[in-house]
């Protein structure tokens, strides 16, 4: 002790401990009691029971030396500057990585003896990470899509997070989710492809023969596959086939009916459509920015009269009256006209016995060669998808998605037994409905095969005198839809599927179908367990014997809007010979410049996906000359 006293009296006999006001005293080897923030009379003071401890230290000691021979405490009141330096060294060294290989060793050895927390976190971490790691893979599948991991990895990471503890936990918790991605990557990747009806492709992650991108060239090169089967129906509707969940427009519009074809309806009469025709090897695709053009004509007014009509459409009996002019190429389009005068002339288009109206203008064929002056379509580019109302003018679609067949006579069809040979109706569906047409004649003497011998039937003569020579024609139509579960049914309304009477007899006709737009899917009236959406599928037309055509112009809208309309040609309507029966069959998918219009899950509002009206019309009968 005299050696602790002699340096203690070199220093200054007094100084200011950092714990108090209390005073070092070299002499006596002890604190003064001097504790102006304790009382002398409070035994438990928190002064008096560190004091202890303190004078303790300075005199016995503690007695910690684990040594053989016991070696007396030093101890030295460093000031607060040489305490602060050492002690930030200290910190430093703790918190950062040394970069050497022995101050390295030093620095685990003393965070393993003094960083109790981390090593008991580190510890408990280590024990449940094999748990949540377990936990993402229960009754794990083979292979499976990116949402399926993630939600995976949410359990696995929720499971960790119940029993880890500690400053350790974000560490391992990265760790854990490294091993799951590794392990999903690792042969469990699933392919993330939809399908063009919303299904996942269950193959493994691969390539196709039509993949021209810079992936991984390791990939199994395979076709996709949902595992999703769909039952259709041919063009005709004699035959149902099983066809795989379509990935692509091809296959959804061209491919499954062509296979069907060769096997039913192959020898019948059809109307082809304009597709692509390559004049050279090297044909491709337009990459085109969709350029809006019109539907019928290049003359904007047009355009905008169709889109108000199209718009502005009501439901109900209001019957359709239409005034048709051949040969006029200024107003080349039929549609126009009929959606026109049916807004012009509602109050005009109550007929009597509920007979719908359609004037026929014959005139002059002076501008026929205007007529054909048509721009000639590429013959290197074609459309991407299919033909619509924003395709570039001069392309065409590489394969056709629309089909127009005959099935043979009008006779084919009897409204007392309505539609055979066509499977899939549920029962009291398969009927079509009567169209009775007043057709009104101007300039009669350019018909005089068509007036002769034809009288106007339920008409007074003095009418007939009145209001010229007219005559009436039955058309039978019927929009039919189909689910994917092969289930086909009739509508004789937008809101309304065709039920027969308990006698066999249909007492609705056609004038809602025609006069209104249609929806494009309807719920399925198939009772099951998971109600099925419908889509619009076939148009069913029967022609009268009389000597005009039965015109179809179809206009399809599958989305809201703004969304084009998809219609099967850009030349005229569609004119059907007399006296036959003609089965319309529209796409099974519609797709644009960017990409498929998939079908809803549920139903939709008419207006926002439909069939326009305006479709059907009659035209004059051309001669051959």
């Amino acid at each position: 002790m005299a050696k602790e006293l002699d340096l203690t009296e070199n220093k200054q006999r007094s100084q200011t401990s950092s714990l108090g006001s209390s005073t070092f005293h070299s002499s006596e080897n002890t604190f003064t009691d001097h504790m102006p923030f304790g009382s002398d009379n409070n035994d438990h003071s928190f002064s008096k029971f560190l004091f202890q401890h303190i004078n303790l230290a300075l005199t016995k000691g503690f007695d910690d030396n684990v040594g053989r021979y016991p070696v007396p405490a030093y101890f030295e009141l460093a000031s607060a500057h040489t305490w602060f330096t050492v002690a930030c060294s200290i910190l430093t060294a703790m918190q950062s990585e040394p970069k050497d290989a022995k101050s390295r060793s030093f620095h685990q050895t003393i965070k393993a003896a003094l960083d109790t927390d981390v090593k008991f976190s580190e510890g408990r971490c280590a024990k449940v990470l094999p748990l949540a790691s377990a936990a993402y893979q229960d009754n794990l599948p083979t292979h499976y899509t990116e949402d399926y991991h993630q939600n995976r990895l949410a359990h696995a990471l929720h499971v960790f997070n119940l029993h880890a503890r500690g400053p350790a936990v974000q560490r391992f918790a990265k760790q854990l989710k490294e091993d799951c991605e590794r392990l999903w990557k690792n042969g469990h990747q699933m392919c993330e492809v939809l399908s063009l009806t919303g299904n996942n492709c269950m193959n493994p992650i691969h390539r196709t023969t039509d993949d021209d991108s810079q992936g991984d060239k390791n990939l199994p090169i395979m076709p996709h596959c949902s595992q999703v089967k769909i039952l259709s129906t041919c063009d005709c509707g004699r035959k149902q086939g099983t066809r795989d969940d379509p990935f692509d427009v091809k296959a959804a519009n061209h491919d499954f009916y062509i296979m069907q074809r060769n096997q039913c309806c192959r020898d019948l009469e059809r109307i082809e459509f304009p597709v692509f025709q390559a004049s050279t090897v090297e044909s491709h695709p337009v990459r085109i920015s969709p350029i809006p053009i019109l539907v019928c004509n290049e003359d904007s007014e047009e355009k905008i009269k169709e889109t108000n009509s199209a718009s502005s459409s009501t439901h109900g009996n209001n019957l359709s009256k239409a005034e048709l002019s051949e040969g006029n190429s200024e107003e080349n389009s039929l549609t126009n006209e009929i959606e026109q005068l049916t807004t012009d002339d509602q109050s005009q288009s109550q007929a009597e016995d509920e007979r719908d109206e359609i004037v026929i203008r014959i005139q002059d064929d002076i501008s026929c060669k205007d007529r054909s002056l048509t721009r000639q379509p590429s013959t290197t580019e074609y459309l991407p998808g299919m033909l619509h109302s924003e395709s570039r003018l001069g392309l065409l679609p590489k394969f056709p998605s629309w089909s127009l067949v005959c099935l043979g006579p009008s006779s084919l069809y009897s409204h007392n037994i309505g539609l055979q040979e066509q499977p899939g109706f549920i029962v009291g569906t398969n009927y079509l409905l009567p169209w009775d047409v007043t057709v009104k004649l101007e300039q009669k003497e350019r018909w005089p095969a068509l007036w002769e011998g034809k009288r106007p039937l339920s008409l007074k003569a003095k009418k007939a005198i009145r209001d010229g020579p007219q005559f009436n024609v039955k058309i039978f139509i019927g929009v039919e839809y189909e689910c994917y579960h092969g289930h086909r049914f009739m509508c004789s309304a937008p809101d309304r599927v065709l039920r027969v009477t308990s006698t066999g007899h249909v007492k609705d006709n056609a004038s809602k179908v025609t006069g209104s737009d249609m929806p494009l899917y309807f719920p399925c009236p198939f009772r099951s367990s998971k109600p099925q959406i419908a889509q619009l599928m076939r148009i069913h037309v029967v022609t009268p014997k009389a000597p005009v055509h039965v015109t179809l112009n179809p206009k399809v809208q599958p989305a809201p809007e703004p969304c084009p309309l998809f219609f099967p040609t850009l030349n005229e309507p569609l004119k059907l010979s007399q006296s036959a029966y003609w089965v319309l069959r529209l796409p099974f998918l519609y797709e644009g410049e960017h990409g498929p219009y998939l079908p809803p899950r549920e139903p939709m509002p008419v207006s926002a996906c439909r069939l326009l009206k305006g479709m059907y019309n009659i035209a004059e009968q051309q001669s051959n000359r």
